[in-house]
């Protein structure tokens, strides 16, 4: 059924099990997340131990808005290999979804121990410390990202929220201006940029940011 669903044709297990791993990527990289879900379903149907796999799996499960389902996968990621760090950071982000301030921040120290200068970690420490109103820490978090990668999009979208959450809205909308030099496909902070246009009664400019989201579709 999977085969049929997804288009695939069939081969020997190796390189079925290959080309389903590439098909799922193409598909996720085209926003294809259902039948890029199902590709990599396919592969951990002949491999379950294959880590990559499930991890995408429960990526394109999460950009489905399926949060309980990616949970469990990104679960059973860190059961297979405890040093997998982006499952952590990513169970730890679905917990802040949901409000459990505590979990997440026990996936925090677990990504801490891993790679403590991952772009991503100080990403989510400074998420996790904005949620705790930290904001000077959350600060410092999210600078130290911007040296390692200064076009790093989390990290500068993470520093135009900040911007904005306390009033800085000017610096905020240059700060986006610049990053999506770079990430000129980034949909966050497309719309974030927008909003932030509108409430600084630049209503010409949110439109322009509007119907480069559109194109984005």
């Amino acid at each position: 059924v999977v085969v049929i669903m997804i288009g695939l044709v069939s081969c020997n297990d190796k390189d079925s099990k290959v080309t389903y791993m590439q098909q799922g990527q193409q598909l996720f990289r085209a926003e294809n997340y259902k039948k890029a879900e199902l590709a990599f379903a396919h592969v951990l149907q002949t491999e379950p131990e294959n880590v990559q796999a499930r991890y995408q799996m429960a990526e394109a499960l999460s950009k489905q808005g399926n949060y309980i389902a990616a949970f469990e996968s990104y679960k059973a990621v860190i059961n297979q290999d405890d040093k997998h760090l982006m499952s952590r950071i990513r169970a730890g982000q679905l917990f802040l979804l949901n409000g459990q301030l505590a979990e997440a921040e026990n996936m925090l120290k677990q990504a801490l121990v891993l790679q403590p200068d991952n772009i991503e970690t100080l990403i989510f420490q400074a998420n996790v410390n904005l949620v705790n109103n930290n904001t000077d820490a959350a600060i410092v978090n999210t600078e130290k990202a911007l040296l390692i990668d200064k076009n790093a999009a989390s990290a500068i979208l993470m520093m135009a929220n900040i911007y904005t959450k306390t009033g800085k809205l000017d610096h905020a909308i240059q700060l986006l201006q610049q990053g999506l030099k770079s990430s000129p496909e980034h949909e966050a902070m497309h719309l974030l940029l927008a909003n932030l246009f509108v409430k600084t009664r630049q209503n010409t400019q949110a439109e322009k940011q509007l119907i480069e989201i559109i194109k984005l579709k």
